[in-house]
C-alpha cells in the first residue's frame, strides 16, 4: 500500500495507526459525556431549524426533447455532435431571460407572491434562484422544477415556464429552416455561375496548348515527355563520352611510359587483343599440340620417376636417365614461352600500341558528336516547351477548381433536398409528465436534518474528544503509555488503601497474599523472571517523589522472597530515603556508611543487612544522610558493593531516587542490569514520564519495563482494562475473611 509522499508504509505503521485509532475510540468512551453534549447540542439546533424553517413546496414537469426527420439543422448548429451532447444548450434556455421574461408576464398577478419585497430589477435573478433544470445521465429528459411558499404557485410557475420554453425552441427551428433554405439556395447560384466560367476557360487552355489527356484525366505534355526521354539519352552520351576519353588518355600515359598495353586492349576490344597475341607468338594449331604433348610427357615421367626412385634407388642408371629427360624437357618448355613472350613484347609495342590508338580516338570522336547532337536536341525541345508551361500549370488549377467546385455543388443539391419545410423535422420538445399541485413540503426535509444532525453532533463530539486529549498531558492509556515510552508494561496496580505504618504488614503480598493486589506484584515478579534481558540487578526509579516507587520496590522484594529466591533490597536513595522509612530503619546504618567506609565489602555490609522477619528477604537501608550522595555513587564501592550481593543472592533490588529530581538514579544505571520505572497515570504528565525515561537511559541502562500504580478501577477508565478480571476473580474466591499472613522465619 503506497501513501500520498511516494512511501511504502510497513506493517508496524499499520499496526500503530490500528493501535491509535483502538486508543482514541476508548478515549472517548472515557469521555462520552463530552460527545453525548455536543450531539445533544447538535440535535437541539436541528429541532430548532426543523421548526422555524420556511415550508418550501415543489412542482416539477418532464419535457422529452427528439431528433426527428433529416438532421441538416442539428449539422448546422452543432457541428454534427449528438442530440445528448446539446442537451445542456436546451437547459441554459429554460432559465434565460428571454423565456423568463415571457413567464412573468404571463404568470397571474396572484401567483407572484414570492417575489414580493423584490425589486422589479431583482426578479429574474429571484426566479432563477428557484428554479431548478436537470437532465437525466445519457438521456433527452429535461427535468423542470419550481420550489414555493405556495404549492398552487408552484404548479402554475412551473407550468408557465415550460410553455413559454417550448414555445421558443418550437419557434427557434422553423426560423432556423428558412433562414438555412435561403442561404442554401444563394451558395448554389454563386457556384453555378462560377463553374460554368471555370469550364470555359479550361476548353480554351486545352485548345490551345495543344495538350493530351490520359485516362484518368491527368493533364500530359507531350513536349515535356519527349524532353524526359531525351535527356535519359543525354545522360548516356555524356557517360559513353567520359569513357571513351578516359580509354584514351590511358592508352597514351601506357605508351609513353612502355607498359605493356595487353591489358589495356583487352578493355577496348578483347577480340583484337586475342587475335593480335596469337599473331605475335608465332604459335600455330601444331606448335601449340607440341608444346601441350610434352608438358603431358613431362607429368607422366615425374610420375614414373617417383615409382623408381622407391624401388631402385637415386643412382640407378634408369632413374638417372629418366631425370635427365625430365630436365631437358622442362629447359626446351621455359626458353620456347620466353621467346613467345619476347617476341609478344616487341609486337605490343610496335604493332599493338598504334592500333589501339587509332581506334581509341575513333571511339572518342562518335561519342562527342553523339553527345553534341543529342543536347542540340534537348536544348531545342526545351526552349520550345518553357512557352507553354504557364498554360500547363493554369490548366491543372483550373481542372482542380472546377472539381472542387462540382463537389460543393453536388453537396449543396442534398441539402436542400432533404430540407422539408412540410414534414416536421429538427428538434422537438414535448412534455411527458405534466406539473402537479404538490401539497407535501419539500424543504425542511426531516431525514437530512436527522442525517446532518447525527453527523455534526459526533463529528463535533469525537473532534472535542480529539483536542481535549491533545490538551491534556496525561497518558489515556496503557497503549499510549507503551507507545510514547517505548517499553512493556509489566504490571497494573490499584490504588492500595493503607494496612499498616511500616515493616511487612504494610506490604500487600505479605499481609494479604490471596488478595487482587498482591496479584499484581506476583505477575509483575513472573514478568521479570521471564524476561529476555538479564534482570538479576534491577534499580526502580519514578517520575517525581509520591508515585509509590517505594511500595513497588519492598512488594516486589516479598513475592520475590515468597516465591523461594534470596532477595537483597538496597535504599539508594540517600536524600529521601523510601525503603528505610517503609522498614522503620531511620537510625541503622545503612549504604552511606558502605560506601565511605575503607573496610572490605564483606566487613563493611554483614553488620549492616536488616532481616525484616520474612525468609530469604534482606535489607539495606540508606544510613545516615550524606553531603554529596552522587560522588559517593560515583566512586568504585557501589559497583563492589554490587559484585560481592552478585555471589550470594539470586536477585537485588535498589531503590533510586526520582530520575527528574536527581542525577543519582544515572549513575546507579551504570552498575545495573536494568530499571523499572513507576508510572501514576493520574498524576505524572507525559512530558515528565518521557522525560524522566530518557534520563534512566541516558547512560546505557535498559528499561525494562513499566510499572502503572494507584489505579482506580473507575467505569470508563481506560486502565480499568486489565485488571477488573482480578478484581472479580478476587471478590467471587475469596469472601471469607483472608487467612493469616504466611510468615517465615529468618
Amino acid at each position: 500500500m503506497h501513501v500520498g509522499n511516494g512511501q511504502t508504509s510497513t506493517p508496524g505503521e499499520h499496526a500503530d495507526l490500528v493501535a491509535w485509532m483502538v486508543r482514541f475510540l476508548k478515549t472517548a468512551r472515557a469521555r462520552k459525556k463530552t460527545v453525548l453534549l455536543f450531539f445533544t447540542v447538535c440535535s437541539i439546533l436541528g429541532v430548532v431549524k426543523y421548526v422555524t424553517s420556511t415550508r418550501l413546496f415543489e412542482s416539477h414537469a418532464e419535457v422529452l426533447v427528439l431528433e426527428q426527420g433529416g438532421s441538416v439543422l442539428d449539422k448546422d448548429r452543432g457541428g454534427g455532435r449528438s442530440l445528448t451532447d446539446q442537451m445542456p444548450n436546451f437547459e441554459r434556455v429554460f432559465t434565460s431571460d428571454r423565456v423568463l421574461k415571457q413567464t412573468l408576464r404571463e404568470l397571474p398577478s396572484e401567483y407572484r407572491s414570492d417575489f414580493l419585497g423584490t425589486s422589479p430589477d431583482r426578479w429574474l435573478d429571484a426566479f432563477r434562484n428557484s428554479v431548478s433544470v436537470s437532465t437525466a445521465r445519457r438521456t433527452n429528459l429535461i427535468q423542470v422544477a419550481y420550489r414555493s411558499k405556495d404549492p398552487e404557485t408552484a404548479y402554475y410557475v412551473v407550468d408557465a415556464l415550460v410553455s413559454a420554453s417550448l414555445e421558443f425552441l418550437n419557434s427557434m427551428h422553423s426560423d432556423s429552416a428558412l433562414d438555412v433554405l435561403k442561404i442554401l439556395r444563394a451558395d448554389l447560384n454563386r457556384t453555378e455561375q462560377a463553374l460554368q466560367e471555370k469550364q470555359a476557360r479550361n476548353t480554351q487552355l486545352t485548345r490551345e496548348s495543344q495538350l493530351l489527356f490520359s485516362t484518368d484525366e491527368k493533364v500530359v505534355n507531350v513536349l515535356n515527355e519527349a524532353i524526359i526521354r531525351l535527356n535519359q539519352d543525354l545522360i548516356v552520351a555524356k557517360r559513353e563520352t567520359t569513357d571513351a576519353r578516359a580509354m584514351k588518355a590511358a592508352l597514351e600515359t601506357a605508351i609513353k611510359n612502355g607498359d605493356d598495353v595487353q591489358a589495356i586492349a583487352m578493355k577496348l576490344s578483347e577480340s583484337l587483343a586475342t587475335e593480335f597475341i596469337k599473331a605475335a607468338s608465332g604459335l600455330g594449331p601444331s606448335d601449340a599440340q607440341t608444346v601441350a604433348r610434352l608438358e603431358q610427357s613431362m607429368v607422366n615421367d615425374q610420375a614414373e620417376l617417383q615409382n623408381k626412385l622407391s624401388v631402385l634407388g637415386a643412382r640407378h642408371p634408369e632413374v638417372i636417365a629418366l631425370d635427365a629427360r625430365i630436365r631437358e624437357t622442362q629447359r626446351y618448355i621455359v626458353s620456347r614461352k620466353e621467346v613467345i613472350g619476347a617476341v609478344a613484347n616487341e609486337q605490343s609495342k610496335t604493332v599493338l600500341a598504334p592500333r589501339l590508338l587509332e581506334i581509341a580516338r575513333t571511339r572518342l570522336s562518335l561519342a562527342e558528336a553523339n553527345e553534341k547532337e543529342l543536347e542540340r536536341q534537348f536544348n531545342q525541345l526545351r526552349e520550345e516547351a518553357l512557352g507553354r508551361n504557364q498554360q500547363v500549370a493554369e490548366l491543372q488549377i483550373l481542372t482542380a477548381e472546377i472539381n472542387q467546385l462540382q463537389s460543393h455543388h453536388t453537396l449543396l443539391m442534398e441539402r436542400m433536398r432533404d430540407l422539408d419545410l412540410g414534414k416536421q423535422t429538427g428538434i422537438r420538445a414535448k412534455v411527458i409528465t405534466d406539473p402537479r399541485i404538490n401539497r407535501t413540503p419539500v424543504s425542511p426535509k426531516l431525514s437530512m436534518i436527522m442525517l446532518l444532525t447525527l453527523v455534526c453532533g459526533l463529528g463535533s463530539g469525537l473532534g472535542a474528544v480529539y483536542i481535549i486529549d491533545l490538551i491534556d498531558d496525561r497518558f489515556r492509556s496503557p497503549d499510549d503509555l507503551r507507545v510514547q515510552i517505548g517499553a512493556p508494561i509489566l504490571a497494573m496496580v490499584r490504588k492500595l488503601p493503607p494496612l499498616a505504618p511500616h515493616g511487612l504488614e504494610s506490604l500487600y503480598p505479605y499481609a494479604r497474599p490471596t488478595s487482587v493486589e498482591a496479584e499484581a506484584f506476583r505477575s509483575l515478579r513472573t514478568a521479570i523472571d521471564f524476561s529476555d534481558n538479564d534482570t538479576k540487578v534491577l534499580t526502580i526509579s519514578s517520575t517525581e517523589p509520591g508515585d509509590g516507587k517505594t511500595t513497588v520496590i519492598g512488594s516486589l522484594a516479598v513475592a520475590f522472597a515468597q516465591g523461594g529466591k534470596r532477595i537483597l533490597a538496597i535504599d539508594g536513595d540517600m536524600r529521601r530515603p523510601g525503603l528505610t522509612k517503609l522498614f522503620d530503619l531511620g537510625q541503622r546504618a545503612g549504604l552511606s556508611n558502605v560506601l565511605k567506609s575503607d573496610r572490605p565489602i564483606e566487613e563493611a555490609v554483614q553488620p549492616l543487612i536488616y532481616r525484616p522477619g520474612l525468609a530469604n528477604l534482606d535489607i539495606i537501608a540508606a544510613g545516615p544522610r550524606p553531603s554529596n550522595p552522587a560522588e559517593l555513587l560515583s566512586g568504585d564501592r557501589l559497583p563492589e558493593l554490587i559484585a560481592w550481593a552478585q555471589e550470594r543472592y539470586d536477585q537485588i533490588l535498589i531503590d533510586a531516587p526520582p530520575s527528574l529530581a536527581v542525577s543519582d538514579v544515572q549513575i546507579i544505571g551504570r552498575v545495573v542490569d536494568g530499571a523499572l520505572i513507576t508510572v501514576r497515570p493520574d498524576r505524572n504528565r507525559r512530558k515528565m514520564v518521557l522525560r524522566a525515561a530518557e534520563n534512566l537511559t541516558a547512560l546505557g541502562c535498559p528499561l525494562i519495563g513499566i510499572v502503572v500504580n494507584h489505579l482506580n478501577a473507575r467505569e470508563g477508565d481506560e486502565y480499568a482494562y486489565g485488571y477488573g478480571y482480578g478484581y472479580v476473580y478476587g471478590e467471587e474466591m475469596h469472601d471469607q475473611p483472608a487467612a493469616e499472613p504466611i510468615r517465615r522465619a529468618a
